[in-house]
């Protein structure tokens, strides 16, 4: 059985490929965008995912102007978020969104991401 659709959004090739390598040996399908504008163009012009895993500290477009794009669009706003950073604590997040501090531990990550993506 395949599990939904993940986004993985983070400008880390290394972080973006190991993560859906995980979640894809897990039974996870996933999509992914190497910045906030990419994944933005994405959710656009794709299917929407299940869950989307947020970098906050990326170039062009960082995770809080994604989520604050995500919360403007009624299309987009039901979408969960689960948010990383190496820098967790610096960071004043909407009310709900899980924070994962990197580097991403793999249980933890698989353990959210099973709790946050409707099935």
């Amino acid at each position: 059985m395949t599990l939904p659709t993940v986004m993985i959004v983070d400008d880390d090739e290394a972080i973006r490929e190991t993560v859906a390598d995980v979640l894809q040996l897990a039974g996870y399908e996933v999509s992914l965008a190497e910045d906030g504008m990419q994944a933005m163009s994405l959710l656009q012009t794709a299917p929407h995912p299940a869950l989307i895993l947020l970098d906050l500290m990326m170039p062009r477009m960082d995770g809080r102007a994604v989520m604050a794009n995500l919360a403007a669009d009624p299309t987009l706003a039901d979408i969960p978020v689960i948010a990383f950073s190496a820098y967790a604590g610096q960071f004043d997040l909407p009310e709900g969104t899980k924070l994962l501090e990197k580097p991403l531990g793999l249980d933890d990550l698989l353990s959210a991401v099973a709790a946050s993506a409707p099935s």
